[in-house]
């Protein structure tokens, strides 16, 4: 083992090992969607989602190579444990925020994206073995999974072996065939289930997956005794609750029926589909089969952008100053909608519609998997490897240290609208919509003409001028 790949570990297995907590009374972290490959209009799986993080968050962005390591060769995780490593790691898309265990988005080299939702759960016994695993449990995933399949199966395998440490949260898992939703549970715990490939699936912070069946392993994973712990906590009884529900028996009562976590689900469910839905915990499905004429690009854009506009929640009415909430909140440091498609290459077919800070003043810019070269000025560190390994260090003051970083441009333009936010939005989301439509307008032609290029060098460089021009005509 090198001295440099000696550095990270020892870095990462010193650093302080803060945890995640749950989300208490008003505090939300996160929203997503995912649709099945038969409930999008193009045909590809679609995962949308905004991640939000309260205090002073600085978006980076990194493609991180593929890395060969040595027989033997361990990496070592924040809870004090360690993992084998394997040969030969995936490249990656990553989108990080710094300090923070469960907050970075990644896509890699097989199309397969993984991001999350805090979901806390009921259980406050804390089962680790060397401290447990977090971070790292997405890291590893985008380092090694060859599909979404594969990627559940990994990370299920690491919540047994180590114990999950954190509360509870739902993490969206998809590639190019089918998205999946892995719910992890304080301890040993876990259940993972397909999002049928003809429905759309909305997730707020709280557990939304209902029915489970792992005698159905095309559709379902997760933990044997799911059930059986759950009767043995008090947390279901057959006899009384009928069919096992994961959410009614895992889910903290606060969070299942806390009306923000309500609003956002029906919100997104409501414009998905063209139904009407109780705001009620029970009345709000897990997965559903979409509207006439399917899901959308823009669709998934407008509902990260969403202030509940036009329903009978909209609170606009009564406020003039500051930013107004919804699905798009004040803390939304980004939104990301995942497209991958079947009928192309990863390289070209795999691509990350990112929307800096919040989504409903600026445009989702596209990203592609095949891209090598992340644009001047959207990272702390010239060096991947050095952003993992300080990821958990140097990360107070981010303005102050990093004065000239580009997301501080998205920063001040959203403050400048919230001086007046009815009024200045109108404009911001009129320049919007007229960039957003002309690259979705131009995306077609673009990828007719990339898709001819056999050269690997060639498209790389034509994939990272595309997102780079783009970038200099949207940013603010």
């Amino acid at each position: 083992m090198n001295l440099f790949k000696i550095g990270i570990i020892v870095a990462l297995a010193l650093a302080p090992c803060s945890r995640a907590q749950p989300p208490g009374a008003g505090d939300f972290n996160c929203f997503a969607v995912l649709a099945g490959k038969n409930a999008s209009a193009d045909g590809s799986v679609l995962v949308a989602h905004n991640e939000d993080d309260s205090g002073e968050q600085l978006l980076n962005w990194y493609v991180v190579d593929r890395e060969k390591h040595r027989p033997g060769e361990r990496l070592a995780l924040r809870g004090g444990g360690n993992v084998e490593q394997v040969p030969v790691t995936c490249k990656y898309l990553w989108l990080e925020l710094p300090g923070m265990e469960v907050s970075d988005s990644f896509l890699n080299e097989n199309g397969v994206m993984i991001a999350s939702d805090a979901c806390p759960s009921r259980e406050e016994r804390e089962d680790y073995t060397d401290g447990g695993i977090l971070y790292e449990l997405r890291c590893l995933a985008a380092q090694r999974a060859r599909s979404a399949s594969d990627a559940v199966d990994l990370m299920g395998g690491l919540i047994e072996r180590f114990g999950y440490a954190d509360s509870g949260r739902s993490y969206l898992v998809a590639d190019k065939t089918e998205a999946w939703v892995l719910c992890a549970v304080r301890g040993r715990r876990w259940v993972a289930a397909r999002v049928p490939d003809d429905s759309v699936a909305v997730i707020a912070n709280c557990f939304t997956l209902d029915h489970v069946d792992l005698n159905d392993t095309r559709n379902y994973r997760g933990s044997k005794d799911i059930v059986t712990y759950a009767v043995s906590r008090g947390w279901y009884d057959p006899q009384k609750d009928g069919e096992f529900s994961f959410r009614r028996a895992y889910a903290t009562p606060g969070s299942r029926a806390h009306p923000d976590n309500i609003k956002r689900q029906w919100a997104a469910l409501r414009r998905l589909t063209g139904k009407e839905f109780a705001r009620e915990p029970d009345a709000l499905p897990f997965a559903v089969a979409p509207k006439p004429g399917k899901i959308s690009l823009t669709d998934l854009f407008a509902v990260l952008s969403d202030h509940y506009e036009g329903t009978e929640v909209d609170e606009r009415t009564a406020q003039k100053k500051g930013h107004l909430g919804g699905i798009c909140r004040d803390d939304t440091q980004y939104g990301v909608v995942a497209q991958l498609r079947a009928d192309m290459s990863t390289e070209l077919g795999s691509l990350l519609w990112v929307a800096q800070y919040r989504p409903c003043g600026n445009v989702f810019l596209p990203w592609y998997s095949g891209m090598t070269k992340i644009p001047k000025g959207l990272a702390r560190y010239h060096s991947y490897t050095t952003a993992r390994e300080r990821h958990f260090s140097a990360v107070n003051d981010f303005r102050a240290h990093w004065p000239n970083h580009r997301y501080w441009r998205y920063v001040d333009t959203a403050e400048a609208i919230d001086s007046d936010y009815p009024a200045n939005i109108q404009a911001r989301a009129a320049r919007k919509a007229r960039l957003q439509q002309e690259i979705l307008e131009n995306q077609a032609d673009f990828e007719a003409k990339a898709g001819q290029i056999s050269n690997k060098r060639k498209l790389e460089r034509v994939l990272n001028a595309y997102t780079k021009d783009w970038l200099a005509k949207e940013q603010p």
